[in-house]
C-alpha cells in the first residue's frame, strides 16, 4: 500500500458520510481523505474509482492499519462503526495483523449458525424453535460473514438497534445471541466468559411482565401436566357419579 500519510498530504478534513464519499472523485494517483472527527477514520479512493474505508490504529504504540470494507458494500455509518471498535480494541492492546493471523480457519458466525441449528435446535420443541429461527435468520444477514471470535457487544447492540419496527423483536435477538455465543463458548469456538450478548441492549418489560426463569418454565410445566391429570380424573368420577344417580 502507498504511503496513506503522503497520499492524504494537503487534503482538508471532512466529514465521512454518504454525500461526501459519494463526491469524492478519482483522481491520477490514488489519495486518502481523512475524518474530522474520529481520528483515524479514512477512505482511499483509487484511479479508477474504488472507494474503500480503513481505519488507522495504535495497538501498543505501534501503527496497525484496518480496512472496513468497501463504499457501496457497506456505508458510511457501517464503516464508521467500525473504525470505533476497532480503534476501542486497539485500545486493549488488540494487534489487528496478528489478530488476522490468529483467525485463519476460524468459523464465521454463518458457519457457527449451521452447526447450532444441527445441534442445539433438534433439542427444542417446534413452538420453543420458531423465536430462535427468527432471529437466527436476522443475525445471519447482518453478522453472518463475521469471524465469530469477532463480535462484540457493540455488534449486538447494533443488530438489536436495526430492528426498530420490525417484525423479529429486538430482545428474541438478543436472547437467541446469548444461547448461540454460550454454545460458541462451550463448542470451543470463544473463550470462556467472552458472550458479547451479555449485557446487550434490551427494550424494557411492561410494569406486569417479566421473562421466566428456566426453573419456573419447569415447574409451570409440571403443574399444568398435574392439573391436566387432575382434570381428566374429575371428568371420569363425574361420569361415574352420573351412571350411579
Amino acid at each position: 500500500m502507498a504511503d496513506p500519510v503522503k497520499e492524504g498530504e494537503g487534503r482538508a478534513r471532512i466529514e465521512i458520510k454518504k454525500a461526501a464519499v459519494d463526491a469524492a472523485t478519482p483522481e491520477e494517483k490514488s489519495y486518502y481523505v481523512w475524518d474530522v472527527s474520529l481520528e483515524g477514520f479514512g477512505l482511499r479512493v483509487t484511479p479508477k474509482g474504488c472507494k474503500t474505508y480503513y481505519a488507522k490504529v495504535f495497538p501498543n504504540g505501534k501503527q496497525s492499519w484496518v480496512k472496513l470494507g468497501r463504499h457501496g458494500e457497506i456505508t458510511a455509518e457501517e464503516a464508521r462503526r467500525k473504525a470505533v471498535s476497532e480503534k476501542g480494541k486497539a485500545i486493549n492492546g488488540v494487534d489487528p495483523a496478528k489478530e488476522k493471523k490468529e483467525r485463519r480457519g476460524e468459523k464465521t458466525v454463518s458457519e457457527l449458525i449451521v452447526i447450532f441449528k444441527a445441534r442445539h435446535i433438534p433439542t427444542l420443541t417446534t413452538g420453543g424453535s420458531k423465536p430462535y429461527l427468527r432471529a437466527l435468520k436476522v443475525l445471519d444477514r447482518i453478522l453472518g460473514p463475521r469471524l465469530v471470535s469477532s463480535i462484540t457487544r457493540f455488534d449486538i447492540n447494533d443488530a438489536f438497534h436495526s430492528l426498530v419496527g420490525k417484525k423479529t423483536p429486538g430482545n428474541e435477538l438478543v436472547m437467541t445471541a446469548k444461547v448461540l455465543f454460550e454454545k460458541a463458548i462451550d463448542w470451543g469456538y470463544r473463550k470462556d466468559g467472552s458472550n458479547p450478548a451479555r449485557g446487550a441492549n434490551t427494550n424494557p418489560l411492561g410494569k406486569r411482565q417479566r421473562v421466566l426463569t428456566r426453573e419456573e418454565v419447569v415447574k409451570l410445566g409440571q403443574v399444568l401436566r398435574e392439573f391436566k391429570e387432575m382434570s381428566l380424573n374429575l371428568r371420569k368420577a363425574g361420569g361415574d357419579l352420573h351412571v350411579l344417580l
